[in-house]
């Protein structure tokens, strides 16, 4: 016999974590199971990430989004400890440091104006001013940059598990298994085919597989234009520490470095 859930969320990642987190909170009181595949989060896009958390965007429904999350990550310490322990999310209000040459000038002008319409707290800065706060940067061909001071970064591996953790203590439950497959079944309902567990059932399914959705949701019909972006990320030891911590600073090439989460002489 098929097992069931009221909400059966395929991925268990920051994003399917969240998820789970949130629906509990607002009062599901269902069975809400989450399927991870890898529960070491050994190959997971989340540990790997950034971790950044910035109010800049470009659409008006991301800033929406971005500003709540803002609040959120400050108090996330607070909100996601309980009897498992204590989260490590080490967010660290640095600042989010857009650096810009002229001819990208005309597109940052445009995302700012519509930041600052919406209370972004971010502020237009001319080189010299960059300098002044952060001397170490070279900035040769920068004609200016943007400037969000509440913004920052954290610990991506301490967050996921603050999210994790708390919504296991809130009665979600984590399944260490492989989709192969889902499909609406009889009724409202779809049935998702594990590889170990047999098929699980459920109203209410969330894809939270990042690259990996096409994969799943292509065999039944749904284009989702979720793709895989390819990125590297190092680590780099600074010759002498720098005496403050840098934001997270976007370059015009698109290059991201920050300062490590935990320690002030590595960079990533």
């Amino acid at each position: 016999m098929a097992q069931t859930a009221e909400v059966v969320s395929i991925g268990g990642g920051i994003i399917g974590a969240s998820i789970a987190y949130h629906l509990r909170q607002d009062g599901l009181s269902g069975r809400l199971l989450v399927i991870e595949r890898d529960t070491t989060y050994s190959r997971a896009t989340t540990p790997m990430s950034m971790g950044g958390v910035r109010q800049q965007y470009g659409v008006p429904c991301n800033i929406a989004l971005a500003r709540y999350s803002l609040q959120f990550y400050e108090q996330f310490d607070e909100f996601m400890v309980g009897g498992w322990g204590r989260p490590q999310a080490h967010f660290h209000q640095c600042g989010y440091l857009f650096l810009f040459n002229e001819t990208q000038r005309p597109a940052i002008m445009q995302k700012y104006a519509i930041q600052r319409q919406m209370g972004v707290e971010v502020e237009l800065l001319s080189p010299q001013q960059v300098l002044e706060i952060f001397p170490h940067l070279g900035l040769d061909d920068i004609t200016g940059a943007t400037y969000g001071r509440r913004d920052g970064y954290l610990n991506p591996r301490g967050t996921l598990q603050g999210f994790v953790e708390r919504a296991r203590e809130l009665g979600c439950t984590w399944l260490q298994d492989e989709v192969v497959s889902f499909a609406p079944a009889t009724g409202q309902t779809y049935a998702v085919q594990t590889q170990a567990s047999g098929v699980i059932t459920t109203p209410a399914l969330v894809l939270a597989t990042g690259p990996w959705t096409q994969q799943l949701a292509t065999p039944v019909g749904l284009e989702l234009p979720v793709l895989p972006v390819r990125r590297q990320a190092c680590y780099i030891t600074l010759p002498q520490s720098l005496g403050y911590k840098l934001p997270m600073v976007i370059d015009p090439s698109d290059v991201h470095f920050r300062h490590d989460t935990e320690t002030d002489d590595h960079q990533g």
